[in-house]
C-alpha cells in the first residue's frame, strides 16, 4: 500500500475520535497522542526498521483509548498493527506481530466487554486479510513486470542478433564476390598487361602504349573495388547512423545521436571509422544488455581540430562495470591509434568514452601507403 495512503487511513481513523467522544477536543492527552501517531507516520521513511515504528505507535494509541475509554478508537491501533503486513512483500509477516499482539492485549484489557472484544477481534482479522491480499497483489504485479522487462531484454538480444548474423552474412557474400573478381578479371588483366608488354618490346607503338596504360588503370580500380569488398570493417558515419536507426527500429531504444564541432566531415581513416563504429556498436550493445537501457546518448565532436572524442552514456544500475572481450577489443583499437579509452558507472550513468588524434594517424597511414 502507497505511503501516504496509509497516513490517510490513520489520519481519517484519528478524526472519528473526537466524532465519537467531542469532550477529546479539549483532551490535551488526544492532541498529545494524535501528534505523536502522525509525526510517526511522516518519519517513517528515516526508519530502517519501520516494524518498531508501528510497534511503538501501536503501544501509543493502544495507552490512549484504555485511559480514555472510548469504544469506537481500536480502528488507529488495528490500522498501525496491520501495515506491516501490507507494506512487506516478500512474506516476511513477523514485521507485524508485535504490533497485533499489542492490540490484541489492549482490547483483551479493555472495560467495553467480551461482545465487543470478539468484534474488534473480526475487525482485526478481516483487515488482515485485506491488507495480506493487497500485498500479494502487489508482489504479483512486480514480479509479472519483472517478467516483461526479462522478455523485452530477451527480444532485443535476439533481434541483435539477428542484425549480427545478417551483416556477417552479407560480408560472406562480399568476400566472395570479390573473391571470384579476383580470380577471374584480376588475373586476365595481369595476363593482358604482360601480352602488351611484350608487344611493346617488340613493336614500338603508342597505341600499345596506350593500351598498357589503359590496362594498367584497370588493373588498379579492380584491386581497389577488390579490397572494398574484402574490407570486412569500412565503417563509416554513415553506416553509425544506419546501426543506430536499426536499433531503435528493432530494440525499442531511443537513441539520442549529436555531433559536434565537424565530426560529420572531419576525414577518418579506414582505421579511424572502424573504431568509431566498433565503438557505437560495443557501446549500445553493452547499454541495452547490462541496464536495460530505454534511452541513450550518443555524441561525436572534434575537440581543438586535432582530437575526435565519442561519448556514450544512459542510466544505469550503481554497479561497477567489467571489461569483457568486446570493451577489451575496443580499448586495444583506441590504443592502436594512440588514443585512449574509458568505460564507467558515475552517478547512475553508464559512461563508454573514447578519444584519438586525428592528424597523427592519419600521418601513419599516409606513410605506410607511400
Amino acid at each position: 500500500m502507497a505511503y501516504w495512503v496509509r497516513v490517510a487511513f490513520i489520519f481519517a481513523g484519528i478524526v472519528i475520535w473526537p466524532l465519537s467522544d467531542k469532550t477529546q477536543l479539549v483532551d490535551p492527552l488526544f492532541w498529545l497522542t494524535s501528534g505523536l501517531i502522525l509525526g510517526g507516520l511522516l518519519s517513517e521513511p528515516l526508519w530502517r526498521r519501520p516494524m518498531w515504528l508501528y510497534s511503538l505507535l501501536t503501544a501509543i494509541a493502544c495507552v490512549y483509548i484504555l485511559l480514555a475509554g472510548m469504544d469506537a478508537a481500536w480502528l488507529v491501533p488495528i490500522l498501525l498493527a496491520v501495515y506491516p503486513f501490507a507494506r512487506t512483500s516478500s512474506g516476511q509477516w513477523q514485521a507485524g506481530a508485535l504490533p497485533s499482539a499489542l492490540v490484541a492485549a489492549s482490547i483483551l484489557c479493555s472495560p467495553t466487554g467480551i461482545a465487543a472484544t470478539f468484534v474488534w477481534l473480526l475487525t482485526t482479522i478481516i483487515l488482515f486479510y485485506m491488507m495480506w491480499q493487497l500485498a500479494l497483489w502487489q508482489r504479483q504485479n512486480r514480479q509479472q513486470q519483472e517478467k516483461i522487462d526479462e522478455l523485452q531484454y530477451e527480444q532485443k538480444q535476439l533481434r541483435r542478433r539477428f542484425l549480427e548474423h545478417e551483416d556477417a552474412a552479407k560480408q560472406r557474400e562480399r568476400t566472395r564476390i570479390a573473391r571470384d573478381v579476383h580470380d577471374s578479371v584480376g588475373h586476365q588483366l595481369t595476363a593482358l598487361m604482360m601480352q602488351l608488354q611484350v608487344a611493346e618490346m617488340k613493336v614500338q607503338d603508342p597505341v600499345i602504349a596506350e593500351a598498357k596504360q589503359t590496362a594498367r588503370t584497370a588493373l588498379a580500380e579492380m584491386r581497389s573495388a577488390v579490397r572494398a569488398l574484402e574490407s570486412e570493417e569500412e565503417r563509416g558515419v554513415a553506416m553509425i547512423i544506419r546501426l543506430i536507426r536499426k536499433l531503435e527500429a528493432e530494440g525499442h531504444v531511443r537513441v539520442t545521436f549529436t555531433t559536434e564541432a565537424g565530426a560529420l566531415s572531419v576525414p577518418l581513416s579506414e582505421e579511424q571509422n572502424v573504431a568509431l563504429y566498433r565503438f557505437v556498436q560495443e557501446g549500445l550493445t553493452n547499454a541495452m544488455r547490462h541496464s536495460y537501457a530505454k534511452e541513450i546518448d550518443v555524441h561525436l565532436a572534434v575537440v581543438g581540430k586535432r582530437t575526435y572524442v565519442a561519448t556514450l552514456k544512459n542510466e544505469a544500475k550503481p554497479e561497477a562495470v567489467r571489461e569483457g572481450f568486446g570493451l577489451t577489443q575496443l580499448r586495444n583499437r583506441f590504443e592502436q591509434l594512440h588514443g585512449w579509452f574509458r568505460a564507467s558507472n558515475e552517478d547512475g550513468m553508464f559512461i563508454v568514452e573514447g578519444a584519438f588524434p586525428i592528424e597523427r594517424t592519419t600521418a601513419i597511414e599516409n606513410d605506410s601507403f607511400s
